[in-house]
């Protein structure tokens, strides 16, 4: 933050919140800032800017889904209270500030004034209680703070809200402006709010500099350019400070074939291609029209245990699959060249301020067959095949599965890679049958650690594990929900990664980037775990 001023109020914000500590706060000034062109003269208002996406969203309300495709559309749109800076930091961003009292438990919120919905009304108290309320009982963030949650009324006047929690829950802010799964808090105009209901959004109203003006499912979202849209007048950071929407419009084409969209960005028919396979680098670096984007450690990628079913319902078990990986050979299979991937035991990667890169010592990526064949038999396993459930659309995935399969049966496992289109295997994975092993990738740059506390302990989301160390796993999150003192709730983020690495009701693999295509006339668009297009424009190009 430029402005000292403010970003001393705001760092000792975060130190009573214990949201982050001060480290994260310094360490963010060395990161990339993503920011307006530095020569303004280059900076060329107009034109389309093209996108080939790789995944067509159903409808274009994140509250309703925590598909990536969902919530990259729509950030466009849409705006928070608070936005994370490229520390992982939660910084105002419709709240114009934030009081904290009642020793962490209330929050006296005052918004911006002048800031204008798309629907040419202001953003006032109204319109953040209504989207706040909606966002508790549809959203997976808000369901993670409901709990929590006590009230929220307007306050002296039409800008200021006022939010009471029952009990201290020390991430509130951090999930509020979450980057991950589409748990941001969205501010959208009552009506729109109201008129939706528990149902997807049919009219998405926001604040954000791009607004809707058309959507067809399966085939594209129209943006275009809010004129009326009042910026952050801060240095542009990640997620936080200004934005600027310099192209006309922003025309999202839903592409599910690569080969499609590599071909369009080197044609000139779109200007940026999502997500292209890591082999088509060099044949990128070599176009004289298009070029790699490389986005590090985008995503960390996980064998989830289904605790509900023998095998993985036995600790010796989980232990024995881990001795039976070779981690690196798995990370080189599914994302080719070493630039690509990094091996990390710790769950919170290094920009964050919970980083723990002491952990897992003798555990992760230990393969050691002769020890896996012992385990495997004192966990008493009778040769039932384990199932790895795969979706078709998670190429990473798959690919993992089937070197694990090799390496696992190796041990004496008998290994079933069933692969299927993303839908059934999420209605399978649903379910305590029917599988033993889902690999999935989640994005790295999570906001703070509680948000794996929905992921893992007693019959959490996929896991379904219920025995004493999940229950112990219980307490080391409701004592890093309520510790607000950095130091300390660092100390129980640690206890968290040691229990994670006895326990293993996942297996962490990799950290790995993503790869996107470019056109080169295309600019401003930073290599962030999430591709924005504010502050991005195109150069004219000179007719040949």
């Amino acid at each position: 933050m430029s402005d000292k001023k403010s970003s001393v109020l705001w760092v000792c914000l975060i130190i009573l919140l214990g949201c982050f500590s001060v480290m994260v706060c310094t360490s963010g000034k060395t990161l990339a800032q993503t920011s307006a062109p530095a020569d303004s003269d280059k900076a060329k208002f107009g034109g389309t800017i093209t996108v080939a996406w790789n995944l067509a969203p159903a409808h274009l309300d994140p509250n309703k889904s925590t598909g990536s495709e969902y919530g990259d559309i729509g950030y466009n749109i849409f705006e928070g209270l608070f936005e994370p800076d490229a520390g992982q930091v939660a910084t105002p961003h419709l709240a114009e500030s934030c009081k904290v009292e009642n020793g962490g438990k209330t929050y006296l919120v005052t918004l911006r004034r002048g800031v204008k919905f798309h629907n040419g009304k202001e953003m006032i108290a109204e319109d953040v209680i209504a989207s706040f309320n909606r966002w508790l009982t549809n959203n997976g963030g808000g369901k993670m703070v409901a709990p929590y949650f006590d009230s929220i009324t307007q306050g002296a006047g039409p800008y200021e809200v006022v939010i009471r929690l029952k009990q201290l829950y020390a991430p509130f802010l951090n999930i509020l402006s979450s980057n991950v799964a589409n748990q941001k808090m969205f501010v959208m105009p009552k009506s729109v709010v109201e008129a939706a209901g528990d149902k997807p959004l049919d009219n998405p109203v926001g604040t954000g500099p791009y607004k809707l003006a058309g959507f067809i499912p399966d085939q594209h979202a129209k943006l275009v350019r809010f004129t009326e849209y009042t910026p952050v007048k801060k240095p542009s950071s990640f997620m936080a400070g200004e934005r600027k929407a310099y192209a006309d419009e922003i025309v999202y084409k839903f592409l599910p074939e690569e080969a499609v969209r590599i071909a369009g960005v080197q044609s000139g028919e779109f200007d940026f291609a999502v997500q292209v396979s890591t082999d088509q680098y060099k044949v990128l670096a070599g176009d004289p029209k298009a070029e790699p984007l490389i986005v590090p450690e985008t995503m960390e990628h996980f064998f989830i245990f289904n605790g509900a079913q023998p095998p993985f319902n036995n600790i010796k078990a989980r232990q024995a699959l881990n001795h039976c990986l070779g981690i690196d050979a798995i990370a080189m299979a599914t994302s080719g060249d070493s630039k690509f991937w990094v091996l990390d035991p710790s769950y919170m990667i290094k920009k964050s301020a919970w980083y723990t890169p002491d952990v897992g010592k003798g555990v992760y990526n230990t393969p050691n067959i002769e020890k896996a064949r012992q385990l495997l038999t004192e966990s008493g396993y009778a040769g039932t095949p384990v199932v790895i459930l795969c979706s078709s659309a998670d190429t990473v995935s798959v690919q993992a599965a089937q070197v694990a399969k090799a390496q696992a049966e190796a041990a004496g496992f008998k290994v079933d890679v069933q692969v299927y289109d993303r839908p059934t295997a999420v209605g399978i994975r649903s379910k305590k049958e029917g599988w033993n092993i889902f690999p999935s990738g989640f994005i790295a740059s999570n906001p703070d650690p509680q948000v794996f506390g929905a992921w893992m302990g007693t019959n959490r989301w996929i896991t379904n594990w219920d025995d004493a160390d999940s229950r112990k796993m219980d307490a080391v999150f409701d004592r890093m929900m309520v510790e607000i003192d950095p130091s300390k709730r660092l100390d129980i983020v640690k206890e968290w990664n040691q229990e994670i690495y006895r326990t293993l009701p996942f297996i962490k693999l990799h950290n790995y980037s993503i790869l996107h295509a470019r056109a080169k006339r295309l600019q401003g668009v930073e290599a962030q775990p999430r591709i924005m297009f504010w502050n991005a424009w195109k150069e004219k190009v000179p007719a040949s």
